[in-house]
């Protein structure tokens, strides 16, 4: 094993003994008498002594977004959620999901069921008339897209129209 960064073979008086699997010949003779003697690299040329002082702590995380709006209960289980999500894309599931009982009383999944059913129905009805009715169809889809993501991750997502025509229904 050779110390430093020259390929060619030195003289066996110019050879250090390392300790086998401590010294990795990419170091080089500088870095391992560093590591030695427990010195930090810098990012310059020089290096730094270790001052003492304990590391800074890391920063606080940030904030957890909230599931549900105050007064609004998250779902109750899985099952919830994946009712909730499925709605949206088939808006029949949404109608089952109201009228099976352990579902049709729990809050988040009355709260998709109704959005997903309103939905549903208008981008049906919006669907049959030609090409201006094509194109709200779209923006309805990636609005079911986005509230069935926003229902599998368990919160609430209130579609600004569609919203304020079924929350009467909701209860609320």
């Amino acid at each position: 094993m050779y110390i430093g960064s020259s390929p060619r073979k030195a003289h066996s008086s110019s050879m250090l003994a390392a300790p086998k699997g401590i010294f990795k010949p990419e170091w080089g003779l500088r870095v391992y008498a560093m590591k030695e003697k427990g010195l930090d690299m810098g990012e310059n040329t020089g290096y730094t002594e270790p001052s003492g002082a304990p590391p800074a702590p890391p920063p606080p995380a940030p904030p957890a977004a909230p599931s549900a709006p105050s007064g609004r209960p998250g779902p109750a289980s899985d099952t919830s959620k994946i009712l909730a999500g499925v709605g949206y894309l088939f808006w029949v599931v949404a109608l089952i999901a109201i009228l099976i009982e352990p579902y049709k009383d729990e809050q988040f999944v009355k709260f998709h069921a109704f959005q997903a059913l309103a939905i549903g129905i208008v981008s049906w009805v919006v669907w049959m008339i030609p090409v201006i009715g094509w194109l709200v169809g779209v923006v309805l889809f990636v609005f079911e897209i986005i509230c069935a993501v926003k229902a599998f991750q368990g919160q609430y997502y209130e579609v600004p129209v569609v919203y304020g025509l079924v929350k009467g229904f909701m209860g609320e």
